[in-house]
């Protein structure tokens, strides 16, 4: 009786150890990536960035931008009164270009690179023209950009 005793007491610390071991885990899927809180910031709440400062190789182009709002969504994006090249369509795509999320490119291939804070987003990207018509708007774009 005594043997069935210890023998019981020693299956259940066992399968209390197993027990213990199988939900302890190395796994840190729990914590969200670079990526996902930077998509998280972008995206703003919903809220729109707007414009600060526009500048076009290396001129003070912001009062060609005075209206313009940006939207970004999920792995989305939405623009208001746009100018030319440097934002082509009204609505479109965009995804990491990296794992840190510093660099997004949108669907048209145009790489940005990104500088977030709490209430202001940095986008410098090049714009390139596909006629002659739009050289003009050719260029490095820097939009300052804060929450509206």
């Amino acid at each position: 009786m005594k043997m069935n005793k210890i023998l019981y007491i020693l299956s259940f610390v066992c399968l209390a150890a197993v027990l213990v071991m199988s939900s302890c885990s190395d796994d840190d899927s729990s914590q969200p990536s670079p990526t996902a809180e930077q998509k998280v910031a972008l995206m703003n709440d919903g809220t729109a960035w707007v414009v600060e400062s526009v500048i076009k190789d290396d001129f003070d182009v912001t009062s060609q931008y005075t209206d313009f709002r940006l939207v970004l969504g999920d792995f989305t994006y939405a623009v208001e009164n746009s100018v030319g090249n440097a934002w082509p369509k009204a609505e479109g795509t965009w995804t990491f270009a990296n794992d840190e999320g510093t660099v997004i490119v949108r669907e048209d291939g145009v790489n940005m690179n990104v500088m977030l804070t709490d209430t202001t987003l940095q986008l410098t990207f090049t714009a390139n023209s596909k006629s002659g018509r739009v050289h003009s708007v050719e260029g490095e774009y820097v939009f300052n950009l804060k929450s509206e």
